[in-house]
């Protein structure tokens, strides 16, 4: 009897630390039973001997309550990679129903603002910006919450995106980022448009951004760097190359004027100033930026540079050599050129589509600008148009009109131009204060539009151009 109680109990004491280190294991991270003074344990009653089992204390005789299994430790987690930051990206897309014909693709700043409601934002330079939410599904993969009508890239319409972040050099950055999803592509043309190509698979792809975000000043519709010489009549218009997580910006120079950004809620990804600049100045932007990439704006070589001067012109009719910027062809006649000339003895001839750009200084009291114009048309039946701009310098008004086609029913005595109108008087409110005026005038015409073919353009006349 007494040798069977001795084996019993030695046979309970294995079955116990197994028990024990059984438990022990179970759990992550866990390091012995309940009771035990080890990392794991929690400082309770042994019930048996737990001896060698992690977190109890070697040999102790249970007194209580069974070993319990440690608690389980943390699991690890995932680190959030889709922060605030910016990838250059290519978007690509192919027609789903003829996969690998003719794939579409385009390049674009991808940017998530790290807001409370994180923004995932799209731009390129000379493009809208389009923006939609960020859904994250984990620290590595998300969804963009696109609308109905999803958003436009160029030529393509994305309405689903999902997005996998890398980190390859394991800093906690993002440095790829690959994405796939649906949309349209949109097929060129310039009439009766075919309906776009629709189912297109997507795919994106990326790596971070690096290079800090340029800056381009726009001339007309056109970009150039580095920049172009601008005509006070044109805006300023200052592009950047992604949009921007911040900015303020000036022209700094001859003047000091401010630039303005949108103000709806959108990155920025332009700038402009209405102000008219005046001739023959040069401006260096100045200021601050960055994009979401934390990367400066790069302005070291953002200039804007006006036309020069032209000189203050006469204002007596052009009976003296105008002090004028004149296109080719345009020239100071008399009587003898056989064109009528509508008061004096001198005018100025303005052949089609030439612009003939003028600085008044005004006259105290003086209101609007004021010209005499005659059309001419010759045998390819011309339309004469007279297209007329004018600003005050340092001001934020333009005037800008196109007159209606000028009927002409004279007849000269010139080969070329054969038949002109009666001179006729244009007058253009001035709206800004200030003494010194930007003008510039354009003979323009034709007409187009179907089924007429379109109509050459006709030259005019100008005179007795002045402040009133």
């Amino acid at each position: 009897m007494n040798r069977l109680s001795v084996s019993w109990g030695a046979a309970l004491t294995t079955i116990t630390l197994l028990g024990c280190a059984g438990k022990a294991q179970d759990s992550s991270g866990a390091n012995g039973g309940s009771g035990g003074d080890g990392p794991g344990g929690s400082g309770g009653k042994l019930s048996a001997i737990c001896g060698a089992s992690n977190g109890g204390e070697a040999g102790a005789v249970a007194t209580g309550d069974a070993c319990e299994g440690g608690a389980g430790g943390a699991a690890p987690v995932e680190q959030e990679l889709l922060s605030a930051s910016a990838w250059d990206v290519t978007v690509s897309a192919e027609y789903t129903e003829r996969a690998g014909l003719n794939p579409v693709s385009s390049s674009w700043s991808f940017a998530i603002d790290g807001t409370d409601s994180p923004r995932a934002v799209f731009s390129a330079a000379s493009e809208p910006v389009s923006t939609a939410a960020l859904m994250r599904d984990s620290g590595t993969r998300a969804h963009l919450q696109l609308p109905e009508t999803g958003i436009r890239l160029s030529t393509l319409t994305l309405q689903t995106l999902s997005l996998t972040a890398f980190d390859d050099d394991s800093d906690g950055i993002a440095d790829r980022l690959e994405g796939s999803g649906a949309g349209a592509i949109d097929r060129p043309c310039a009439d009766n448009c075919p309906p776009p190509l629709d189912p297109a698979t997507f795919t994106l792809s990326g790596k971070r951004d690096q290079s800090p975000p340029k800056l381009q000043v726009l001339s007309g519709s056109r970009a150039e760097s580095p920049p172009t010489i601008l005509n006070p009549m044109n805006e300023v218009i200052v592009i950047v190359s992604e949009a921007l997580k911040s900015a303020t910006l000036t022209l700094e120079g001859t003047s000091t004027v401010p630039l303005d950004g949108r103000d709806d809620g959108v990155p920025p990804t332009g700038f402009s100033t209405l102000t008219v600049l005046p001739f023959g100045g040069t401006w260096q932007i100045s200021g601050q930026g960055e994009d979401f990439a934390g990367l400066p704006l790069d302005l070291s070589a953002a200039t804007v540079t006006t036309i020069d001067d032209p000189g203050i012109l006469t204002q007596d009719g052009f009976e003296t050599e105008p002090q004028a910027s004149l296109g080719a062809g345009i020239s100071r006649i008399s009587a003898s050129s056989g064109l009528p000339i509508p008061s004096g003895n001198y005018a100025l001839f303005l052949p089609p589509r030439e612009v003939a750009r003028f600085h008044l200084r005004r006259t105290e009291g003086s209101t609007k600008v004021s010209l005499s114009v005659v059309g001419l048309s010759g045998a390819r039946s011309e339309i004469p148009e007279l297209s007329f701009n004018a600003a005050v310098i340092g001001g934020t008004a333009r005037v800008g009109d196109l007159s209606p086609p000028i009927e002409v029913a004279l007849t000269t005595n010139h080969e070329t131009w054969t038949k002109a109108s009666e001179p006729r008087t244009f007058q253009f409110a001035l709206e800004d204060a200030g003494d010194d005026v930007a003008v510039e005038i354009r003979a323009s015409g034709g007409s187009c539009g179907w089924p007429v073919p379109c109509s050459p353009d006709g030259a005019l006349i100008i005179d007795d151009l002045r402040l009133e």
